[in-house]
């Protein structure tokens, strides 16, 4: 499987790898791959691999002007795209 995601290099491909490892593969299993290909990346394309991959973790957003103006900003966006 691995072999076949280096050589396609495709993002579906390694998503097919992402789902056969999680139902071949312990989590600590997983875990220790993970842990090895991070420390295999300088720290920068470490931390924006492993953000990419959490996608949302971190800091949330600062409110626009208050909370109440950011909620009805909110639905008045989402009320447009619906």
């Amino acid at each position: 499987m691995l072999g076949y995601c280096l050589t396609s290099n495709s993002f579906d491909r390694w998503m097919d790898a992402a789902f056969v490892w999680s139902v071949r593969l312990s989590i600590k299993e997983r875990m220790s791959l993970t842990y090895a290909a991070l420390k295999s990346l300088t720290p920068a394309d470490a931390q924006a691999t492993a953000e990419a991959a959490l996608a949302g973790a971190g800091m949330p957003q600062a409110p626009l002007f208050g909370f109440m103006v950011q909620a009805a900003f909110l639905e008045f966006v989402n009320l447009g795209a619906a």
